[in-house]
Protein backbone atom coordinates (compact mmCIF):
# COMPACT_ATOMS: atom_id res chain seq x y z
CA UNK A 1 0.00 0.00 0.00
CA UNK A 2 1.00 3.52 -0.67
CA UNK A 3 1.15 6.24 2.00
CA UNK A 4 -0.11 9.52 1.45
CA UNK A 5 2.64 12.18 1.43
CA UNK A 6 5.68 9.93 -0.17
CA UNK A 7 5.78 13.21 -2.64
CA UNK A 8 4.84 16.07 -0.32
CA UNK A 9 6.89 19.40 -1.51
CA UNK A 10 7.48 17.53 -5.04
CA UNK A 11 5.99 19.27 -8.41
CA UNK A 12 5.40 17.12 -11.15
CA UNK A 13 4.61 17.89 -15.24
CA UNK A 14 2.26 15.19 -16.33
CA UNK A 15 2.34 14.93 -20.07
CA UNK A 16 -0.06 12.85 -22.59
CA UNK A 17 -2.24 13.39 -25.29
CA UNK A 18 -4.50 10.79 -23.51
CA UNK A 19 -7.15 12.19 -21.40
CA UNK A 20 -8.04 9.53 -18.96
CA UNK A 21 -3.93 8.80 -18.51
CA UNK A 22 -3.16 12.31 -17.52
CA UNK A 23 -6.59 11.93 -14.82
CA UNK A 24 -5.87 9.05 -13.43
CA UNK A 25 -1.96 10.03 -12.79
CA UNK A 26 -2.84 13.50 -11.55
CA UNK A 27 -5.39 11.41 -9.13
CA UNK A 28 -2.35 8.99 -8.21
CA UNK A 29 0.20 11.21 -7.38
CA UNK A 30 -1.59 13.76 -6.34
CA UNK A 31 -3.40 11.22 -3.62
CA UNK A 32 0.81 10.25 -2.77
CA UNK A 33 1.53 14.44 -1.46
CA UNK A 34 2.26 16.07 -5.00
CA UNK A 35 1.54 19.03 -6.75
CA UNK A 36 0.59 18.00 -10.25
CA UNK A 37 0.09 20.36 -13.62
CA UNK A 38 -1.38 18.01 -16.38
CA UNK A 39 -0.58 18.67 -20.01
CA UNK A 40 -1.45 17.53 -23.31
CA UNK A 41 0.99 18.55 -25.71
CA UNK A 42 4.85 19.17 -25.96
CA UNK A 43 3.84 23.05 -26.16
CA UNK A 44 1.58 23.09 -22.47
CA UNK A 45 4.42 21.07 -21.14
CA UNK A 46 7.39 23.62 -21.88
CA UNK A 47 5.09 26.55 -20.48
CA UNK A 48 4.22 24.06 -17.46
CA UNK A 49 8.14 23.43 -17.35
CA UNK A 50 8.82 27.16 -17.16
CA UNK A 51 6.38 28.22 -15.08
CA UNK A 52 6.44 26.02 -12.03
CA UNK A 53 9.60 24.75 -11.64
CA UNK A 54 9.06 21.06 -11.72
CA UNK A 55 10.97 18.46 -9.59
CA UNK A 56 10.51 15.86 -12.45
CA UNK A 57 8.58 15.88 -15.74
CA UNK A 58 6.28 12.68 -16.73
CA UNK A 59 6.15 12.36 -20.48
CA UNK A 60 4.12 10.34 -23.08
CA UNK A 61 6.86 9.79 -26.23
CA UNK A 62 4.09 9.61 -28.63
CA UNK A 63 2.26 13.62 -28.51
CA UNK A 64 0.81 15.25 -31.64
CA UNK A 65 3.11 17.76 -33.28
CA UNK A 66 6.44 17.51 -31.01
CA UNK A 67 7.19 14.15 -29.70
CA UNK A 68 8.51 13.34 -26.87
CA UNK A 69 11.93 13.58 -27.69
CA UNK A 70 11.74 17.02 -28.95
CA UNK A 71 10.25 17.93 -25.85
CA UNK A 72 13.25 16.53 -23.99
CA UNK A 73 15.41 18.60 -25.98
CA UNK A 74 12.96 21.97 -25.56
CA UNK A 75 13.27 21.17 -22.00
CA UNK A 76 17.10 20.65 -21.70
CA UNK A 77 17.73 23.85 -23.77
CA UNK A 78 15.62 25.43 -20.80
CA UNK A 79 17.66 23.46 -18.23
CA UNK A 80 20.84 25.22 -19.66
CA UNK A 81 19.63 28.71 -19.37
CA UNK A 82 19.04 28.24 -15.75
CA UNK A 83 21.61 25.76 -14.71
CA UNK A 84 19.64 23.06 -13.45
CA UNK A 85 18.10 19.82 -14.86
CA UNK A 86 14.89 18.57 -14.44
CA UNK A 87 14.88 14.83 -14.64
CA UNK A 88 12.33 13.59 -17.13
CA UNK A 89 10.49 10.07 -17.49
CA UNK A 90 9.62 8.66 -20.62
CA UNK A 91 6.33 7.09 -20.55
CA UNK A 92 5.29 5.04 -24.13
CA UNK A 93 3.86 1.59 -25.27
CA UNK A 94 6.42 1.02 -27.44
CA UNK A 95 8.09 -2.03 -25.32
CA UNK A 96 11.74 -1.17 -26.77
CA UNK A 97 14.75 -3.29 -24.84
CA UNK A 98 18.24 -3.49 -25.08
CA UNK A 99 21.14 -1.64 -27.17
CA UNK A 100 18.54 0.06 -29.00
CA UNK A 101 16.33 1.17 -26.01
CA UNK A 102 19.88 2.28 -24.41
CA UNK A 103 20.22 4.86 -27.59
CA UNK A 104 15.95 6.05 -27.77
CA UNK A 105 16.36 6.74 -23.96
CA UNK A 106 19.71 8.28 -23.65
CA UNK A 107 18.46 11.53 -22.81
CA UNK A 108 15.79 10.73 -20.33
CA UNK A 109 16.46 10.08 -17.11
CA UNK A 110 14.05 6.90 -16.84
CA UNK A 111 11.26 5.30 -18.95
CA UNK A 112 8.30 3.74 -17.99
CA UNK A 113 6.61 0.88 -20.61
CA UNK A 114 2.87 1.51 -20.51
CA UNK A 115 0.77 0.11 -19.35
CA UNK A 116 2.65 0.08 -15.93
CA UNK A 117 0.91 -0.05 -12.53
CA UNK A 118 0.67 2.48 -9.92
CA UNK A 119 3.71 0.99 -7.38
CA UNK A 120 5.81 0.85 -10.86
CA UNK A 121 5.15 4.47 -11.42
CA UNK A 122 5.57 5.62 -7.43
CA UNK A 123 8.89 3.33 -7.83
CA UNK A 124 10.20 5.09 -10.42
CA UNK A 125 9.37 8.80 -9.98
CA UNK A 126 10.73 7.76 -6.31
CA UNK A 127 14.53 6.25 -7.49
CA UNK A 128 14.63 9.00 -9.97
CA UNK A 129 14.52 11.75 -7.70
CA UNK A 130 16.89 10.01 -5.14
CA UNK A 131 19.42 9.45 -7.63
CA UNK A 132 19.25 13.15 -9.29
CA UNK A 133 19.63 14.23 -5.39
CA UNK A 134 22.41 12.21 -4.67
Amino acid sequence: MYSSGMLDDIVVVVVDDDGDIRFSLAEFLSRQGATVFTCSNAREALEAVRAHHPNIVLSDIGLPNRDGFQLLEDIRSLDAQRDREVPVVAMTAFGWSGERAQRLWGGFQAHLDKPFRPDQLLSMVVSTLDNHRG
